[in-house]
């Protein structure tokens, strides 16, 4: 009898191990699909931001600022030759619309910026990653008029502001009018100052987009509301977690 009381002690005892142990991982599984789940949003979906603009001959901007997708090994002659209507001459950009190198100015020509850094390599030498902007300016000067240093050493006509964060934040579709048409006027201006970007910038950060009907949608109190739920799982999780650990 004893003995039969003994192997049942044991057996219900390895019952209850086995369901911690099914409980703690469980629960790791619980965490690491939350880290994949936030993981997964850093990274999809896998897309660039373009913007064409002629500023320096006060033409304005050419192709608004949009999101692309694009796939892994594409350059960035691909991409753009896939979306806008360029001249390519062997792994060389020449033209867009009917705006060619050579137009206006001996030395003109499209200049290439990857998040606000001249490229240095040419756009089929370059291949960006996931969020990267990149945009096509027109330039009479080797750069110079539109805030780069020239080749040759020749300063900067002017204090270039960095665009990228507000063509991001242009690109989307369904942007309140009134705030896209400030973020279209301040990047038509070749000389706006970073707090001018900075300013128009802040006003997306509020997170107003429009429905169908034009209405207002606050995002920030929909995003809040899933940060809030997120940490009150995790933390859920994170206790049971070490409730369990101790139990063991």
């Amino acid at each position: 009898m004893c003995n039969k009381l003994f192997t049942l002690c044991v057996i219900m005892k390895g019952f209850f191990v086995m369901r911690k142990i099914i409980a703690i991982v469980l629960t790791l599984c619980l965490l690491l699909g939350l880290g994949f789940a936030v993981q997964a949003t850093d990274h999809y979906p896998m897309h660039v931001y373009i913007m064409v603009d002629a500023n320096v001959l006060d033409e304005g901007i050419l192709y608004v600022p949009m999101a692309q997708f694009f796939s892994y090994g594409d350059s960035v002659l691909d991409i753009t030759a896939r979306w806008i209507n360029a001249t390519i001459a062997g792994d060389f950009l020449v033209g867009i619309g009917d705006l060619q190198a050579g137009d206006h100015a001996a030395f003109s020509g499209w200049m290439l910026t990857i998040n606000n850094e001249m490229s240095m390599l040419g756009a089929a030498a370059e291949f960006p990653q996931p969020g990267d902007v990149i945009r096509w300016e027109f330039s009479l000067d080797f750069g110079v008029d539109i805030g780069f240093e020239g080749w040759d050493g020749t300063p900067p006509a002017f204090a270039r502001a960095d665009k990228s964060e507000l063509i991001r934040a242009a690109s989307q579709d369904n942007t309140c009018p009134a705030v896209r048409d400030d973020a279209l006027a301040v990047l038509s201006n070749l000389t706006a100052t970073q707090a001018q970007v900075d300013d128009v910038v802040e006003c997306f950060s509020i997170g107003c987009v429009c429905d169908s009907n034009g209405s207002c949608i606050w995002l920030n109190v929909l995003g809040i509301s899933l940060l809030v739920l997120l940490s009150l799982v995790s933390g859920f999780a994170i206790f049971r977690f070490v409730r369990i650990l101790g139990s063991v």
